[in-house]
């Protein structure tokens, strides 16, 4: 039996983006976390990687606080450099 390898895999994204909802609630990539998690986890990931963006994806509805405090805390974690994402990331409803 050969091994079916489906070829419209995409390409693993290796991009960390934080989200913040209108309930200012915190995501990374899909998963919510509280901010004391993300400070974490963002810590452990951006220890090994040689590229250190996090990109931001801040809803509208959003507030400025807490925007500036969860760009604080990836900064804190080691992000060198904040990327913004325009468009919504689609986190788990």
């Amino acid at each position: 039996s050969k091994v079916n390898t489906p070829q419209n895999t995409p390409p693993p994204t290796d991009l960390m983006i934080v989200s913040l909802t209108p309930q200012n609630k915190i995501y990374l990539n899909k998963d919510e976390v509280n901010a004391q998690t993300l400070a974490l986890r963002l810590t452990e990931i951006l220890k090994n990687r040689a590229n250190k963006t996090v990109f931001f994806s801040g809803d509208d509805g959003a507030t400025y606080g807490e925007v500036i405090k969860v760009m604080d805390i990836c900064r804190n974690a080691g992000a060198k450099s904040m990327g913004i994402v325009m468009e919504a990331v689609p986190v788990g409803q």
